[in-house]
């Protein structure tokens, strides 16, 4: 479709704090080196997005326009994990639904693949086939 599009993406995020000590004060109260333990974590998100565009820049390569801003909005698959082990509270993890947006600005680079006749752009952390 010319406006509309749908795309999928897999992000995959680790966490990891590692061993700190730090002095602080709350109120009249303070807190010589305390230490916090090590964190671990890890977080992975697989998202649907419908997205809406609208091309600029049209040339006899790419009718549609070089330069195309756009928006996506849609549901997600979010799967995670914590291991609180240091602090005492062991290992957690879980598998949440989240609703996720996404703005940005793809360029088509190069010209359409006389093989396939689809046009591949890349854009700011995945690859996207109109």
């Amino acid at each position: 479709m010319k406006y509309f599009s749908f795309a999928t993406d897999f992000t995959y995020n680790r966490f990891d704090m590692r061993e700190q000590n730090v002095d602080f004060s709350v109120g009249n109260f303070n807190f010589q080196n305390a230490q916090f333990p090590k964190v671990e974590g890890y977080m992975a998100a697989w998202t649907f997005l419908f997205m809406a565009h609208y091309g600029f820049l049209p040339d006899s390569e790419v009718p549609a326009g070089r330069l195309h801003p756009y928006i996506g909005v849609g549901p997600a698959i979010l799967f995670s994990g914590l291991d609180l082990g240091g602090l005492g509270g062991g290992n957690h993890s879980a598998v949440n639904v989240a609703l996720v947006t996404e703005a940005g600005l793809r360029f088509m680079a190069f010209r359409m693949s006389p093989w396939t006749r689809v046009p591949v752009s890349l854009c700011q952390s995945h690859l996207l086939v109109s």
